[in-house]
């Protein structure tokens, strides 16, 4: 018995050297956030969020809103090792997008580009519908807005339906006059 109570004390005191440790690597990361080789980000140019200029100049009018940078995730630079592996007009990267999709993404993972393929087409479907909707069967933004949404939208408690459908709408109008 006195053998398994002495095993059990040092895996614990192990377990706490290590969460020791791993704190101090907490502490490491945190304050070197940035690499040492690091180059103005092409996406923001620096700024740390895009704007409708930036927007312009990538070419992604119907796909962005001005904001947080994604690329640089606001710092404003980036590591040159990241240059060139993701366009930094890609679509599919962005600010809501969970740590590790992002890392699979930069590491070029098959199911990363799979997905992101996947969503790229998605969304031209989606443009592609609005524009059907209003162009040949004559629907008005509202009314396109109606079909996209469904005739009964179950949304979360908290979720402003109608705040998201004036969001909709607006989106609905600059695609439409976009294609003009």
């Amino acid at each position: 018995m006195g053998v398994l109570v002495t095993q059990a004390v040092d895996s614990l005191a192990r377990i706490r050297r290590n969460a020791y440790f791993q704190d101090m690597n907490f502490i490491k990361r945190l304050f070197n956030r940035l690499p040492k080789e690091t180059v103005e980000c092409p996406r923001c140019l620096g700024k740390g969020n895009v704007d409708q200029d930036d927007i312009k100049r990538l070419g992604q009018e119907l796909r962005w809103r001005p904001g947080k940078c994604a690329y640089c995730k606001g710092a404003g630079r980036v590591d040159v090792s990241l240059i060139g592996r993701v366009a930094p007009h890609e679509a599919y990267l962005t600010v809501n997008m969970p740590t590790g999709e992002r890392e699979l993404l930069f590491a070029g993972d098959p199911r990363a580009m799979q997905r992101k393929e996947k969503s790229k087409a998605e969304f031209e479907m989606f443009i592609t519908k609005i524009r059907a909707l209003h162009f040949e069967q004559n629907h008005s933004a509202e009314e396109i807005a109606k079909i996209l949404m469904g005739s009964y939208m179950i949304a979360p408690r908290g979720f402003n339906v109608q705040k998201y459908r004036r969001e909709l709408i607006s989106y609905i109008k600059t695609v439409i006059y976009e294609a003009d």
